[in-house]
Protein backbone atom coordinates (compact mmCIF):
# COMPACT_ATOMS: atom_id res chain seq x y z
CA UNK A 1 0.00 0.00 0.00
CA UNK A 2 3.06 2.33 0.81
CA UNK A 3 4.42 1.92 -2.52
CA UNK A 4 1.32 2.13 -4.44
CA UNK A 5 0.70 5.70 -2.83
CA UNK A 6 4.21 6.54 -3.40
CA UNK A 7 3.89 5.74 -6.85
CA UNK A 8 1.25 8.47 -7.15
CA UNK A 9 2.82 11.10 -5.98
CA UNK A 10 6.47 10.76 -7.10
CA UNK A 11 4.90 9.91 -10.72
CA UNK A 12 2.29 12.63 -10.74
CA UNK A 13 3.58 15.45 -13.69
CA UNK A 14 2.71 18.25 -11.05
CA UNK A 15 1.78 17.88 -7.01
CA UNK A 16 -1.69 17.67 -6.14
CA UNK A 17 -3.10 18.73 -2.76
CA UNK A 18 -4.86 15.41 -0.77
CA UNK A 19 -8.18 15.88 -1.98
CA UNK A 20 -7.16 15.73 -5.85
CA UNK A 21 -4.70 12.46 -4.96
CA UNK A 22 -7.74 10.51 -3.45
CA UNK A 23 -10.08 11.69 -6.17
CA UNK A 24 -7.53 10.54 -8.86
CA UNK A 25 -6.84 6.94 -6.86
CA UNK A 26 -11.04 6.41 -7.10
CA UNK A 27 -9.86 6.06 -11.26
CA UNK A 28 -7.01 3.74 -11.35
CA UNK A 29 -7.64 0.48 -13.13
CA UNK A 30 -5.48 -1.79 -10.28
CA UNK A 31 -6.93 -1.14 -7.18
CA UNK A 32 -6.07 -1.48 -3.62
CA UNK A 33 -7.67 -0.67 0.04
CA UNK A 34 -6.46 2.61 0.02
CA UNK A 35 -8.71 5.33 -0.92
CA UNK A 36 -7.78 8.06 2.04
CA UNK A 37 -4.26 8.19 1.01
CA UNK A 38 -3.76 9.96 4.40
CA UNK A 39 -3.70 6.67 5.93
CA UNK A 40 -0.60 6.13 4.49
CA UNK A 41 1.01 9.85 4.54
CA UNK A 42 0.18 10.73 8.13
CA UNK A 43 2.83 10.69 9.77
CA UNK A 44 5.30 11.98 7.07
CA UNK A 45 5.09 15.44 7.85
CA UNK A 46 8.70 15.74 8.37
CA UNK A 47 9.26 13.84 4.30
CA UNK A 48 6.15 15.26 2.64
CA UNK A 49 4.75 18.87 1.97
CA UNK A 50 0.59 18.86 2.01
CA UNK A 51 0.33 16.57 5.18
CA UNK A 52 -0.23 19.37 7.28
CA UNK A 53 -2.24 21.87 5.02
CA UNK A 54 -4.58 19.64 2.51
CA UNK A 55 -4.91 22.70 0.28
CA UNK A 56 -0.82 22.46 -0.34
CA UNK A 57 0.32 19.93 -3.03
CA UNK A 58 2.08 17.00 -1.84
CA UNK A 59 5.75 16.48 -2.99
CA UNK A 60 8.89 15.77 -1.07
CA UNK A 61 10.62 17.98 0.89
CA UNK A 62 14.48 16.93 -0.31
CA UNK A 63 14.83 15.50 -3.78
CA UNK A 64 17.06 13.14 -1.05
CA UNK A 65 14.18 11.38 -0.33
CA UNK A 66 13.19 10.67 -4.26
CA UNK A 67 16.55 9.27 -4.72
CA UNK A 68 16.37 7.06 -1.59
CA UNK A 69 12.66 5.60 -2.58
CA UNK A 70 13.48 4.50 -6.23
CA UNK A 71 16.70 3.03 -5.39
CA UNK A 72 16.29 -0.61 -4.92
CA UNK A 73 19.62 -1.12 -2.49
CA UNK A 74 19.66 1.59 -0.43
CA UNK A 75 15.60 1.54 0.14
CA UNK A 76 14.84 -2.46 0.22
CA UNK A 77 11.28 -3.14 1.34
CA UNK A 78 10.17 0.98 0.73
CA UNK A 79 11.65 0.55 -2.86
CA UNK A 80 9.14 2.35 -5.37
CA UNK A 81 8.84 1.36 -8.62
CA UNK A 82 6.80 2.83 -11.61
CA UNK A 83 4.89 -0.62 -11.98
CA UNK A 84 1.56 0.53 -13.85
CA UNK A 85 1.83 3.93 -12.47
CA UNK A 86 1.50 5.86 -15.69
CA UNK A 87 -1.28 3.29 -16.99
CA UNK A 88 -2.87 4.62 -13.96
CA UNK A 89 -2.44 8.02 -14.13
CA UNK A 90 -3.73 8.00 -17.81
CA UNK A 91 -6.92 6.43 -16.98
CA UNK A 92 -7.55 8.29 -13.87
CA UNK A 93 -7.21 11.66 -16.01
CA UNK A 94 -9.01 10.47 -19.06
CA UNK A 95 -11.79 9.21 -16.70
CA UNK A 96 -11.83 12.40 -14.64
CA UNK A 97 -12.69 14.41 -17.76
CA UNK A 98 -15.19 11.75 -18.78
CA UNK A 99 -16.69 12.20 -15.94
CA UNK A 100 -16.32 15.95 -14.70
CA UNK A 101 -16.04 18.27 -18.25
CA UNK A 102 -19.17 19.97 -19.17
CA UNK A 103 -20.04 22.59 -21.98
CA UNK A 104 -19.54 26.25 -20.63
CA UNK A 105 -17.67 24.61 -17.25
CA UNK A 106 -17.46 27.65 -15.80
CA UNK A 107 -20.74 29.37 -16.71
CA UNK A 108 -19.75 32.38 -18.73
CA UNK A 109 -22.99 34.67 -19.99
CA UNK A 110 -21.75 35.45 -23.36
CA UNK A 111 -19.70 33.40 -25.92
CA UNK A 112 -18.78 36.27 -27.64
CA UNK A 113 -16.99 37.87 -24.94
CA UNK A 114 -13.09 36.89 -24.61
CA UNK A 115 -11.50 35.90 -22.05
CA UNK A 116 -9.47 38.11 -20.78
CA UNK A 117 -12.77 40.84 -20.96
CA UNK A 118 -14.49 38.47 -18.36
CA UNK A 119 -14.09 40.33 -14.90
CA UNK A 120 -13.90 37.48 -12.67
CA UNK A 121 -13.01 34.90 -14.93
CA UNK A 122 -10.14 34.10 -12.08
CA UNK A 123 -12.20 33.67 -9.54
CA UNK A 124 -14.63 31.32 -11.81
CA UNK A 125 -11.60 28.82 -13.00
CA UNK A 126 -10.86 27.88 -9.60
CA UNK A 127 -14.32 27.35 -8.36
CA UNK A 128 -15.18 25.64 -11.42
CA UNK A 129 -12.48 23.50 -12.55
CA UNK A 130 -10.68 21.93 -9.50
CA UNK A 131 -6.87 21.09 -9.56
CA UNK A 132 -8.11 17.40 -10.36
CA UNK A 133 -9.50 18.40 -13.24
CA UNK A 134 -7.28 20.64 -14.13
CA UNK A 135 -4.26 18.14 -14.23
CA UNK A 136 -6.20 15.78 -15.94
CA UNK A 137 -6.99 18.28 -18.81
CA UNK A 138 -3.08 19.13 -19.04
CA UNK A 139 -1.21 16.15 -18.32
CA UNK A 140 -2.96 13.07 -19.82
CA UNK A 141 -1.11 12.94 -22.74
CA UNK A 142 2.32 13.07 -20.78
CA UNK A 143 0.99 9.90 -18.79
CA UNK A 144 0.20 7.98 -21.73
CA UNK A 145 3.32 8.22 -24.00
CA UNK A 146 4.97 6.21 -21.24
CA UNK A 147 1.91 3.71 -21.27
CA UNK A 148 2.01 0.74 -23.09
CA UNK A 149 -0.58 -0.02 -25.56
CA UNK A 150 -3.93 -1.05 -23.88
CA UNK A 151 -7.03 -1.46 -25.08
CA UNK A 152 -9.27 -0.21 -21.88
CA UNK A 153 -7.09 3.12 -22.23
CA UNK A 154 -7.87 3.09 -26.03
CA UNK A 155 -11.78 2.88 -24.87
CA UNK A 156 -11.54 5.74 -22.37
CA UNK A 157 -9.58 7.98 -25.08
CA UNK A 158 -12.26 7.13 -27.61
CA UNK A 159 -14.92 7.85 -25.45
CA UNK A 160 -13.35 11.46 -24.71
CA UNK A 161 -11.74 12.63 -27.69
CA UNK A 162 -14.16 11.02 -30.47
CA UNK A 163 -16.94 13.11 -28.77
CA UNK A 164 -18.09 16.53 -27.79
CA UNK A 165 -15.85 16.20 -24.69
CA UNK A 166 -12.94 17.34 -27.16
CA UNK A 167 -14.26 20.65 -27.35
CA UNK A 168 -14.99 20.95 -23.14
CA UNK A 169 -11.44 19.63 -22.86
CA UNK A 170 -10.33 22.31 -25.42
CA UNK A 171 -12.32 25.05 -23.50
CA UNK A 172 -11.04 23.92 -19.90
CA UNK A 173 -7.63 24.53 -21.68
CA UNK A 174 -8.58 27.86 -23.00
CA UNK A 175 -9.67 29.22 -19.54
CA UNK A 176 -6.38 27.95 -17.89
CA UNK A 177 -4.03 29.79 -20.32
CA UNK A 178 -2.57 26.34 -21.65
CA UNK A 179 -4.00 25.79 -25.46
CA UNK A 180 -0.51 25.05 -26.33
CA UNK A 181 -1.24 21.50 -24.57
CA UNK A 182 -3.77 20.57 -27.68
CA UNK A 183 -0.87 21.11 -30.24
CA UNK A 184 1.75 18.97 -28.10
CA UNK A 185 -1.12 16.57 -27.10
CA UNK A 186 -2.20 15.62 -30.58
CA UNK A 187 1.09 14.33 -31.75
CA UNK A 188 1.39 12.04 -28.80
CA UNK A 189 -2.38 10.39 -29.51
CA UNK A 190 -1.89 9.72 -32.45
CA UNK A 191 1.56 8.16 -32.28
CA UNK A 192 0.48 5.65 -29.64
CA UNK A 193 -2.36 5.13 -31.52
CA UNK A 194 0.30 3.60 -33.57
CA UNK A 195 2.24 1.54 -31.64
CA UNK A 196 3.24 -2.24 -32.42
CA UNK A 197 0.51 -4.34 -30.20
CA UNK A 198 2.17 -6.98 -27.61
CA UNK A 199 0.80 -10.59 -27.58
CA UNK A 200 -2.88 -10.58 -25.84
CA UNK A 201 -3.15 -7.52 -26.85
CA UNK A 202 -5.48 -7.30 -30.02
CA UNK A 203 -6.36 -3.89 -31.31
CA UNK A 204 -10.30 -3.06 -30.81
Amino acid sequence: MFQSVMRQILWTAEPLPITSLNLMRQYFETQDDISNVMDILDFMAALLSGIVDHTTPVRPLHSSFYDYLTDASRSGNFYVDRMQVHLNLALASVRVMREELQFNICGLESSYLRNSDVPDLEQRVRDCIPPHLAYACQYWAYHVKETMFNHILVEELRAVFQTEYILFWMEVLSLLKSVDTVYSSMPILMAWFKLPVTAGQARP
